[in-house]
C-alpha cells in the first residue's frame, strides 16, 4: 500500500487559450502525515488509515557524509566528529572574525559545549590572513631597506633618504585610501602593493639618479640645490609619469571583473558559503 500511494504519474494534458497544462495524479510523501493518510484497508465501510494502526514517527535521516578526525602520534587514530563551519561576511577582518570565534566557544565549553566533548581547530583562515599580511610587511621593509642600501652605495646618503622616506610614506597613503573607501586586504590587493612597490622605486631611483647626475654637470655649479633638483624633475618627469600610467592602462581592465574568484560550479550560495569558510572545528568524544 505504501508502494501504490507514494508514487506520481503524468496522465495526460489540456489545452486551453493556447496554452497546454500538463495533468498529474498523485504526490510523493513529504512528512509522517502523508505516511499516515495512506489508507491501508476498509472495515465496516470506512477506510483503515495507516496512522490507526501504526505508531510513524519523522526520524533523522540517513547520513549523507561522514566526518572522521584523526588523532597523531605513535598511535593514530580516527573517531567519529562533527564538522562546524563558520563563514565571515564579505569585507569583514577574518582575523577579528577568529579571534571573536574562538572567544566564543571557549566561553560555551563546560555549558553548551559538554565537558567530554573536545573542540579542535581543522582550518584556520583567519591566521592564514595574518601570515600573508605579516610577510607582506616583511617583504616591503626588506625591499625599502635594500634599495635604501644601494642608492647609499652608489649615489649618496641624501639619495638614500629620499627614497627611504618616499616609499612608506606612498604606501601608507594608499593604505588610507583603502581604508576610506572600504577596501580590504586580500589577495588580489595584497598583489597590487607588491607589483607597485617596483614601479614606486623605479620612479625614485629614475628621479634622484637625474638629480645627482645635473648636480656633477659643470653649467650646475654655481646653481641652487633646490633649481638643480627642480631641473632634473622636469626633465624625467613626464617620461616617468607617462611610463606610470602605461602600466595602469595594461591592468585598468581588471577593475571591470566582477563575481568571485574560484571554481564557478557552486550549487548554491550556501554552497559557495560553506566553501569560503573562514573557521572549521571538528568536535569529538
Amino acid at each position: 500500500m505504501l508502494q501504490q500511494a507514494n508514487a506520481q504519474a503524468q496522465t495526460g494534458s489540456q489545452a486551453f487559450a493556447n496554452r497546454e497544462t500538463l495533468l498529474q495524479t498523485g504526490d510523493f510523501f513529504r512528512s509522517a502525515q502523508d505516511v499516515g493518510a495512506v489508507v491501508v484497508g476498509v472495515f465496516d465501510g470506512k477506510p483503515i488509515y495507516l496512522r490507526e494502526v501504526a505508531q510513524i514517527a519523522d526520524q533523522p535521516a540517513d547520513p549523507s557524509d561522514y566526518v572522521l578526525f584523526g588523532h597523531g602520534g605513535s598511535s593514530p587514530s580516527e573517531e567519529p566528529a562533527v564538522t562546524l563551519s563558520i563563514a565571515k561576511r564579505p569585507g569583514a577582518n577574518a582575523v577579528d572574525v577568529v579571534t571573536a570565534v574562538v572567544a566564543k566557544v571557549d566561553a560555551l565549553r563546560g555549558t553548551l559545549i559538554p565537558a567530554d566533548i573536545g573542540v579542535s581547530v581543522t582550518r584556520d583562515y583567519g591566521a592564514t590572513a595574518r601570515d600573508k599580511s605579516n610577510e607582506l610587511l616583511l617583504h616591503m621593509g626588506l625591499a625599502v631597506f635594500g634599495v635604501a642600501i644601494l642608492i647609499l652605495l652608489f649615489l649618496g646618503w641624501r639619495e638614500s633618504l629620499v627614497v627611504l622616506l618616499a616609499i612608506p610614506v606612498t604606501l601608507g597613503l594608499t593604505l588610507l585610501v583603502f581604508y576610506l573607501y572600504g577596501y580590504t586586504l586580500n589577495r588580489i590587493t595584497l598583489f597590487a602593493l607588491i607589483f607597485s612597490i617596483g614601479i614606486l622605486v623605479d620612479d625614485a631611483i629614475v628621479v634622484v639618479e637625474n638629480i645627482v647626475r645635473h648636480m656633477g654637470l659643470p653649467s650646475c655649479r654655481r646653481k641652487r640645490l633646490l633649481q638643480i633638483a627642480v631641473e632634473a624633475v622636469d626633465e624625467v618627469g613626464n617620461p616617468t609619469i607617462l611610463a606610470t600610467w602605461a602600466v595602469i592602462a595594461a591592468v585598468l581592465p581588471m577593475a571591470f571583473v566582477s563575481g568571485l574568484m574560484g571554481p564557478t560550479c557552486a550549487r548554491s550560495r550556501s554552497d559557495r558559503a560553506r566553501r569560503c569558510s573562514s573557521r572549521c572545528w571538528s568536535p569529538s568524544r
